[in-house]
């Protein structure tokens, strides 16, 4: 003989309450990572705000204010390197550099900018002018 068996009894997971301080520590992390991330955005209104007086500069006149400077800084070191590297018609493949495509980057050989956070290969950064040619 075959018994029928009852149905089961669903119960939910109980939601557990977070407390200040844990919400205060995501929130923390999450600050933290968004300082961390860069985008070409983020490159290209840092490049602005520095390239205001002029259409040239040396890595030297990029000021760091906080983490986040200092990442957009790195990223843009890292996007003088790649267009040393990426030449000509290589560059415009280059989906990063495509991207900051108002800018050019150039490595100055043997040249070091030593600021007190890094000391990475010196470049120039040069915006492209409204409707014209890259500058000098």
């Amino acid at each position: 003989i075959h018994k029928k068996t009852a149905p089961v009894v669903r119960t939910g997971i109980p939601k557990k309450e977070m407390s200040i301080e844990q919400r205060a520590h995501i929130a923390l992390k999450r600050a933290m990572k968004l300082h961390r991330e860069v985008t070409p955005l983020h490159a290209t209104e840092y490049l602005d705000r520095h390239l205001v007086a002029n259409e040239t500069l040396l890595s030297d006149e990029l000021t760091i204010g906080g983490i986040h400077d200092f990442c957009v800084f790195v990223f843009v070191a890292r996007m003088a390197l790649l267009a040393r590297n990426h030449a000509g018609a290589a560059r415009k493949s280059h989906p990063m550099l495509g991207a900051l495509k108002n800018y050019r980057f150039e490595c100055l050989p043997n040249e070091w900018t030593d600021n007190p956070y890094i000391c990475v290969p010196r470049f120039r950064v040069a915006r492209k002018p409204t409707g014209g040619t890259y500058a000098p």
